[in-house]
């Protein structure tokens, strides 16, 4: 290893734990989370702005291992899977990420409400994109059907698989 590689590896490390980190160009967290994060109190150790950074600096969905490679690119160490999933289940508890459990993946939540919501999303199998869409008339339906079968709902998430409009024209 040069020189050169090994400074430039320090220098990532350490702006990695900075509120930003290198891929490509600066990243940011971008400032609805950062707003949910202040709301909530939720304070972002070292690791928790890395996994957040990487995930918002993606169009695509993540899984722990993309994370794991991500972070390790930047901050030239590797991390432990268990840590990396630690933070994802945290972060999803707060209502800040989703869960995507047909392609076992994470995205940030664009809604950013306060509270946990139905969430729908679709996924292209072509790029991998994900959109966060919502619709309250399907809400609604899902509300009234779980009442008619006297079933006390948690948590609603659709996933639908498909082609995004870009990937069809092409």
């Amino acid at each position: 290893m040069y020189k050169n590689d090994t400074l430039l590896r320090y220098i990532y490390g350490i702006l990695a734990d900075m509120p930003h980190a290198i891929k490509g160009f600066f990243m940011t967290i971008p400032s609805a989370i950062q707003k949910q994060l202040q709301e909530k109190k939720i304070t972002l150790t070292a690791l928790r702005r890395q996994v957040l950074t990487a995930l918002c600096a993606q169009p695509q969905a993540m899984g722990a291992y993309d994370l794991i490679e991500a972070i390790s690119q930047t901050a030239g160490r590797r991390l432990s899977p268990t840590s990396v999933y630690r933070v994802l289940d945290y972060f999803q508890q707060h209502g800040l990420i989703h869960r995507l459990a047909s392609i076992n993946a994470y995205v940030p939540c664009s809604c950013l409400c306060n509270h946990h919501h139905m969430s729908h999303f679709l996924i292209c199998q072509t790029c991998h994109q994900v959109a966060e869409v919502s619709h309250h008339a399907l809400d609604q339906a899902i509300v009234k059907s779980s009442k008619a079968h006297n079933f006390a709902m948690e948590i609603s998430v659709i996933e639908t698989a498909g082609t995004c409009h870009a990937c069809a024209n092409t």
